[in-house]
């Protein structure tokens, strides 16, 4: 498993870094986009597997759709569309249930799951987008996703090697405190030498603030989503990246940390 991780990261970690860096905010929106929609796609498929058909195809292409609209309005910088769009969601969400209490009661249920949906894949990604139009936005979105993804690589080997007490295994039975404990230590070392390369103007205290505390929402992100594999009864959200799963599996940890860093530039940093 350990290979095909690396193997996939070999090959995504270029792909990803000419894009961010070279590709300009279409080509940027684009990727998030369809990154989100992958993950969106997974996600109804194991949290609508046991509705309805008529119901969940009602659902789901609703989630689709305000799921694009939403990055569209990132790209726009448009934050009043935005909310207008999730707003707009939720009522007609609401209104499909309405009808469709009729053929399937049952339908009531996909409510909060398309609604959580919407929330918790587009609208934490568009964060990304919404960053990267913020001064040094390049800079700023490989700061959050070296974070991310360094934390997470060095608390799986420091989990693997040295963990011996179970973090919270009713979530996830393989994560371990000292797991959790070298990832925040990992977040940290690299967002002290990405400080010192790329952006000297951020002082010693506010980088080592912002990464302790991202790299704890990244964490926590992990967690989420375990326990909505657990609760579907799934390992994995996917197949599509060898090595680390679905793309769920792989964009978790931003889905919270990306939030929480965008607050932070706003209104601490």
């Amino acid at each position: 498993m350990h290979l095909k991780r690396w193997i996939t990261g070999i090959i995504a970690v270029p792909i990803i870094f000419a894009i961010i860096n070279y590709g300009g905010k279409a080509l940027i929106s684009l990727l998030i986009w369809g990154a989100g929609l992958i993950g969106v796609y997974e996600y109804l498929t194991f949290t609508f597997k046991p509705c309805h058909h008529l119901a969940k195809r009602w659902f789901s292409g609703l989630t689709y759709v305000s799921a694009s609209l939403i990055i569209l309005s990132a790209y726009f910088s448009n934050i009043d569309y935005l909310l207008t769009i999730i707003t707009g969601n939720f009522v007609i969400c609401g209104l499909m249930g309405v009808i469709l209490f009729k053929y399937e009661p049952a339908a009531t249920d996909m409510i909060p799951r398309q609604l959580m949906g919407v929330v918790y894949i587009p609208t934490s990604l568009s964060f990304l987008i919404l960053i990267y139009n913020t001064p040094h936005g390049i800079s700023w979105i490989f700061y959050i996703l070296c974070l991310v993804a360094l934390g997470d690589t060095v608390a799986l080997y420091v989990g693997s090697y040295f963990g011996k007490h179970k973090l919270w295994p009713a979530a996830s039975p393989k994560k371990t405190i000292e797991g959790a404990v070298g990832g925040i230590c990992g977040s940290i070392a690299i967002g002290l030498i990405f400080k010192v390369l790329f952006l000297n103007t951020l002082s010693v205290a506010d980088a080592l603030v912002f990464s302790i505390l991202v790299g704890m929402a990244g964490q926590a992100g992990d967690l989420f989503e375990s326990i909505l594999k657990r609760s579907a009864g799934i390992k994995d959200s996917g197949t599509i990246l060898p090595g680390h799963g679905g793309m769920l599996d792989r964009i978790d940890a931003l889905l919270f940390a990306t939030p929480l860093a965008y607050f932070l530039l706003g209104h601490i940093l």
